[in-house]
């Protein structure tokens, strides 16, 4: 077993037949910190694109509705997520294109969710810290 293997917890099931899974359920109806950590740490098959791009499309809009409601909510997670999603995406899309140069696709969800918190937060060097405290790596 690969490291990444055994920290994820597995799918959900919904609907499925036995020993099959539901992506989108998996990405939708976790708590947003167990999504961000699945599409960090899963292995390439777990998701497959189109629900990549489903979930992504669907987290960006919803959360700019949200954003633009003169309502309280959150903005971190939410662009934490959308961006992890977005880079998960670009991820299994290269690993498509040259499935020999591109082994994981978690990299480019946390470049992703990196690069998407720090165009909607501005906030360069809290968000270094972040990602070095994520990712249990200095050097």
């Amino acid at each position: 077993k690969q490291w990444y293997q055994r920290r994820v917890r597995g799918n959900l099931q919904m609907q499925c037949n036995s020993g099959q899974y539901n992506s989108l359920a998996t990405l939708f109806l976790q708590s947003p910190e167990a999504t961000v950590k699945s599409l960090l740490h899963a292995p390439i098959e777990r998701f497959a694109w189109k629900s990549l791009l489903v979930f992504s499309s669907i987290y960006f809009f919803m959360s700019v509705w949200t954003y633009g409601l003169s309502v309280p909510s959150g903005l971190f997670m939410p662009s934490l997520l959308t961006g992890a999603a977005y880079g998960r995406l670009v991820g299994v899309l290269l690993h498509m294109m040259a499935p020999d140069k591109i082994s994981d696709p978690g990299v480019y969800a946390l470049i992703g969710a990196a690069s998407f918190l720090g165009g909607v937060t501005r906030m360069t060097i809290s968000l270094t810290v972040i990602i070095m405290e994520a990712t249990r790596n200095i050097t």
